[in-house]
This record gives structure tokens, C-alpha cells and sequence, in this order.
């Protein structure tokens, strides 16, 4: 995993724990919300880039491939 991007209160525990686990702090990153979450995301991956979402649709986590490129 080159990259984790979390969401939401509960995004906060698995950032925590990532960084618990010694991923490097500047490759984990938290949103607030799907919005912000994509805008970052639209900066960050390049064509050819490999994204797993893991979340539910009660959270709206599939809002976020709409958003992005």
C-alpha cells in the first residue's frame, strides 16, 4: 500500500492504527467528508494508478469514484 486516505470519525481509528502500525505519517491521509476526500484524490493519483475503496454505501463511500477522474 503506497498511499491511505480515510474518512469520517471512524476514518480516524484507522488512520491511528495505520500509523500505530508504522506506516509513515505522510502517506496517511483523513477527510472530513467524500468531497474533500475526492478533490485530494483528483490531485493525487496519476493514470495507470490501482485505488481500493473500502467502505459502505451507507457511508457513501461510492460517491467518491463519481467524483473522480
Amino acid at each position: 500500500i503506497d498511499a491511505l486516505f480515510a474518512i469520517g470519525e471512524l476514518g480516524r481509528i484507522i488512520v491511528k492504527g495505520a500509523l500505530d502500525a508504522g506506516m509513515p505519517e505522510e502517506r496517511v491521509f483523513w477527510f472530513p467528508n467524500n468531497a474533500e476526500a475526492a478533490e485530494y484524490l483528483n490531485n493525487y493519483i496519476n493514470k495507470g494508478d490501482y485505488l481500493l475503496f473500502k467502505g459502505s454505501r451507507a457511508a457513501g463511500v461510492d460517491e467518491i469514484i463519481g467524483m473522480i477522474y
